[in-house]
């Protein structure tokens, strides 16, 4: 018997038949569907044949919307989307200022046909707001467990509305978020309407007019697991002891305006709550407020101290002692005689810390009647940095250090690789004015002095010898560096040479005020071109569109800044090159020949899908330059044009007004007949 014997043959029928995006198996389909996140993506991909048109949405968790200020056209697009994702549970959607008020209303309405439809995340954009009638609508949409509305304005009388409307048409809503911009939000008497949402597991919202009315109300509420209040006011007097009726609590976070006083946290001992945060605006006699928090509130998982004055070093030790701190944040100053020393290996203490954030403000000197650095020594040495690492290094996720000039040190900035699982890092090089000499404050000039440390040598950083998992990286007044090809390598600090997997994972960078080399940039893109959602370049030295040029490698990029006030080097050409970022959602540019002459037509019009366009001219350089604004809004139909001196009325030229103004007037002669009908006495 030979070898060959015992070997079937393969048969040629498989060779013979050809495998096409039709034979994909329906598991690989779903995948695919669930990198979908956009409808027009979705729909597309769906045409490609029948087994596509099957399987693809079958995936699909999410989906985003950018809501078109045409009802046509947008009821169109929910249509279309509903008719291949019968089973969507949860959008997302998108509403900018070029939605009209009176048509806002009809717009949510539509979404009525999404009839699978349980989680709805509405996201606002600056300058829109919501009216009575449309936070009715949006109530009034059947099923939903989840909703949740961030930014925007809501109208007098819009919230109370939307709450009235979840209450009648969604008894099982479990998820709640209200979080809109500034002076509005939720009082007392929308908390008549909440506390009788049996139902509510999660509860995060903006106070607007809470008292301790409203406290009480929210703690009848029997099945809540977390539960956040933002912007509340400690000098109101909170009675917050209502909280601990809450049996099934599990989280709890209040965002106070400032710290005065331990009243409202005694409140909170023995809360049923395994997890509490307190953030604080500004905080005043910080160790005593610590050392209430540490005597009444073992659970206390995050801190945000805000803006914290410290007359001693025994503040930081009194921080120390909150071992069970996971979160830790705070911006602290000094005008004090004598320079204050916090040591940050004291830190280390904190073993469960996943992250650190300390920044050093200026403070205000009447001696000196200016505001100077602080008389905090904050020192960013390798020992220090090595100490935190021995204890964080395999815990601390978040990162922010905005200390002075004086206080980083070259070795402690490359020691910083040692956390090897942190995943937000953000540096900081704080430039103060410094303390003037006794010959300053005389009058006199010492010669070849300076006033300022602008003059003084940026710090230094090589990015290489960054951690190798971030996910977001900001840094501020530094210069970057990169190892050159034919120069020398330096000797670690830490155990292993820089890899090249540093910044493989990178989706935020910020650069402010940084020095960098042409070649640097596109080393970064390189390196997280797969990655990369977002960037902010602003007044970065040496940047020029040919280093710009190599953000076209990122082809997930969303959101795009890029602020080059006198410099030459940049100019609007630059986006020539970044007009195939189809996923581009976010632009602001200023550079000096799009302020002085206004935008190029066809530099601007491939970004079709942009909901947010930021440009550094005025209303009537713009049209100059191109005739109108509606050139350049025909081709983006959700973008919201923003411009210098007032960009809020860009997006409504006379046309726009006119169908606005008829719009809202059809919406008011039905409201007039509506009420004429129900005034009429029935039969």
């Amino acid at each position: 018997m030979t070898i060959t014997e015992g070997i079937q043959p393969i048969s040629d029928s498989s060779a013979e038949t050809p495998r096409g995006w039709d034979s994909l198996p329906p598991e690989l389909l779903e995948i695919i569907g669930s990198s979908l996140a956009e409808g027009r993506h979705l729909s597309s991909a769906s045409l490609v044949c029948k087994s596509w048109g099957s399987s693809i949405t079958q995936g699909l968790q999410e989906v985003e919307l950018d809501m078109h200020p045409d009802p046509a056209r947008w009821g169109s697009r929910v249509q279309a989307v509903a008719g291949i994702m019968r089973s969507l549970r949860a959008a997302t959607i998108f509403i900018g200022p070029s939605v009209p008020a009176a048509l806002l209303c009809s717009n949510i309405e539509v979404l009525g046909g999404l009839a699978a439809l349980q989680e709805l995340h509405v996201r606002m954009a600056e300058g829109a707001e919501l009216g009575a009638a449309a936070a009715r609508a949006l109530g009034s949409l059947p099923g939903l467990r989840c909703l949740s509305v961030v930014g925007g304005v809501l109208a007098p009388g819009a919230a109370m509305q939307m709450l009235v409307g979840l209450a009648a048409q969604a008894p099982h809503l479990e998820q709640l978020t209200v979080l809109p911009r500034v002076h509005c939000g939720l009082g007392d008497e929308e908390m008549e309407v909440v506390a009788h949402m049996s139902c509510l597991q999660d509860l995060e919202f903006r106070a607007h007019r809470l008292t301790s009315h409203g406290i009480e109300l929210l703690g009848r509420l029997p099945s809540v697991r977390s539960l956040a209040i933002c912007s509340m006011d400690a000098d109101s007097g909170y009675e917050l002891s209502p909280l601990r009726r809450m049996a099934t609590l599990r989280h709890l976070q209040l965002a106070l305006e400032n710290g005065i006083g331990g009243s409202p946290i005694v409140q909170l001992t023995d809360n049923p709550a395994s997890s509490v945060s307190l953030q604080f605006k500004w905080t005043e006699r910080a160790a005593g407020l610590l050392r209430t928090v540490h005597s009444q509130l073992a659970n206390l998982r995050r801190l945000d101290m805000g803006v914290c004055r410290v007359s001693d070093s025994a503040v930081f030790d009194a921080m120390v002692e909150l071992t069970g701190l996971q979160d830790l944040r705070m911006a602290v100053y000094s005008n004090s005689d004598t320079s204050i020393l916090c040591q940050l290996s004291l830190f280390s203490r904190l073993a469960a810390l996943k992250s650190f954030h300390i920044t050093k403000q200026h403070a205000y000197f009447p001696e000196h009647r200016r505001f100077l650095e602080s008389s905090i020594s904050v020192p960013l040495t390798a020992s220090a940095v090595s100490c935190l690492a021995e204890r964080w290094c395999s815990g601390l996720k978040s990162l922010r250090l905005a200390l002075g000039r004086h206080d980083f040190t070259q070795q402690g900035l490359l020691a910083l690789g040692q956390f090897s699982a942190l995943e937000s890092l953000a540096i900081s090089v704080e430039r103060y004015n410094p303390q003037p000499t006794q010959q300053q404050q005389q009058g006199e000039e010492p010669a070849g002095s300076s006033s300022s440390s602008s003059g003084s040598e940026p710090a230094s950083l090589d990015v290489m010898w960054l951690p190798p998992n971030l996910t977001s990286l900001e840094l501020s007044h530094l210069r970057l560096t990169a190892p050159r090809a034919d120069g020398p390598v330096l000797p670690p600090v830490v155990p292993g040479a820089p890899g090249s997997g540093v910044l493989g994972r990178l989706q935020h960078l910020e650069l402010m005020a940084c020095h960098v080399r042409e070649r640097l940039l596109g080393l970064v893109c390189s390196m997280a071109s797969a990655t990369l959602t977002s960037v902010r370049l602003v007044n970065v030295s040496g940047l020029s569109n040919e280093a710009l040029s190599h953000l076209a490698t990122a082809a997930n990029l969303i959101s795009l800044v890029v602020y080059a006030p006198r410099n030459d080097a940049v100019s609007q050409a630059a986006l020539y090159p970044l007009r195939g970022l189809s996923a581009l959602k976010y632009l602001s540019w200023e550079s000096d020949d799009l302020t002085a002459l206004g935008p190029t037509l066809e530099l601007f019009s491939p970004f079709s899908g942009l909901r947010m366009l930021s440009l550094s001219c005025t209303r009537s350089t713009l049209v100059h330059a191109i005739g109108s604004v509606r050139a350049l809004t025909r081709h983006m139909p959700y973008c919201y044009v923003d411009l210098v001196g007032g960009g809020g009325e860009v997006q409504v030229d006379e046309e726009e007004g006119e169908a606005a103004a008829a719009a809202e007037g059809h919406a008011e002669a039905q409201q007039r007949q509506q009420q004429q009908l129900e005034e009429q006495p029935e039969e």
